[in-house]
């Protein structure tokens, strides 16, 4: 790991986290065993110009039908308490085994049954800061606005939605689980300090 004082990168911030428990450096977030929503903020905000990229490793996604697995981008003001689906500032792709889907704050961009992801999968994020054109992806497959794999950050083609550039977005991760006797979530962040680029960086 690269990660050094005079060579910082984002991490999960344990002052900016609800009822998740952060280890690994901060980089793992695990959901445990409980019935309520939890989330982290990163501890930096994207950059209000440039092109980003970080990515999230499945590494357990409950099995308990109704749990959210959600990555995406949330303002500060956002609670991480509270669900990220389909709400005021937020921009997140999201899966709880029966339902799933992509949202743009209110509206929802997609629900398609192809967005679906498991344990193992890498889901992706990348952002232009300059024009808004936001894409999610899985496993080096990037989401246009309708679920299918056309997406492409490299050429700035086929977005899968245009985020609010207003916004002071900030990179998040909320594993929700529905009672406490639940299966637990797990997710694994790479701001770029892991050094595992498997896939296009734009």
């Amino acid at each position: 790991v690269i990660d050094t004082p005079t060579d910082n990168y984002c991490t999960l911030n344990p002052l900016d986290t609800k009822t998740q428990a952060l280890s690994n450096g901060n980089l793992t977030a695990d959901s445990g065993a409980r019935s309520t929503y939890g989330g982290s903020r990163a501890t930096f905000a994207v950059p209000s110009s440039g092109k980003w990229y970080w990515e999230t490793d499945v590494t357990k996604q409950s099995t308990s039908t109704g749990c959210w697995f959600v990555v995406g981008m949330g303002t500060s003001t956002v609670s991480l308490t509270a669900s990220f689906t389909g709400q005021l500032g937020t921009v997140v792709y999201g899966d709880r085994n029966d339902i799933r889907g992509i949202w743009n704050q209110m509206p929802l961009v997609t629900s398609s049954s192809l967005i679906h992801f498991v344990t193992g999968d890498v889901l992706q994020c990348a952002y232009d800061a300059d024009t808004g054109k936001f894409w999610f992806g899985k496993n080096n497959a990037w989401w246009n606005s309708s679920a299918g794999t056309t997406g492409n950050p490299s050429t700035g083609t086929d977005e899968t939605l245009i985020a609010d550039t207003t916004e002071q977005w900030f990179p998040y991760l909320q594993l929700e689980v529905t009672t406490a006797s639940s299966s637990s979530s797990i997710g694994d962040m790479n701001f770029g300090q892991l050094q595992v680029y498997f896939f296009p960086i734009f």
